[in-house]
């Protein structure tokens, strides 16, 4: 049975139950789009199970231990940012909320969109982001607990 004949035996807006119809199976192939291909097929450029070998086990043991030190350098670098973020804030320069708008908006020029892309992921790692909520407490900024400190006295 096609599913265009069962449909044109029903009328819009009449309710069908298992009385009126019996169950059907549909045995039509797939549609002339290819909205049900099962598996798209394509080409990555260089997938990983087609990559080829490096030219030399030198090649392999160069590029490790440099890929070691560009890590490294990474998370100094990380610790860095992080640790001018959390001085800034908690002079009450700056918040979380700040340095998100200040890595999103701003002039273009100042950084490429992929730093600021990086620069933001740095910020959004989970203890990054936890670390803010602690000092902070869950308030936005510094200066909405200083001014709480001052009115309780």
């Amino acid at each position: 049975m096609k599913l265009q004949d069962l449909l044109k035996d029903l009328e819009l807006g009449k309710v069908y139950t298992d009385k009126d119809r019996k169950p059907f199976k549909v045995n039509e192939d797939k549609c002339n789009c290819n909205c049900h291909s099962d598996k798209i097929d394509e080409d990555f450029g260089m997938a990983a199970t087609q990559m080829q070998p490096f030219s030399s086990k030198e090649a392999k043991a160069v590029l490790d231990s440099s890929v070691k030190e560009y890590a490294k350098l990474l998370r100094k670098a990380q610790y860095k940012i992080v640790k001018d973020w959390m001085a800034k804030a908690k002079a009450g320069v700056i918040d979380y909320y700040d340095i998100v708008r200040g890595l999103k908006t701003g002039d273009v020029s100042r950084a490429h969109t992929y730093e600021t892309d990086f620069l933001f992921k740095v910020l959004n790692k989970d203890k990054i982001v936890q670390r803010f909520n602690k000092y902070f407490g869950g308030k936005k900024s510094m200066n909405q607990r200083l001014v709480k400190k001052h009115k309780r006295k």
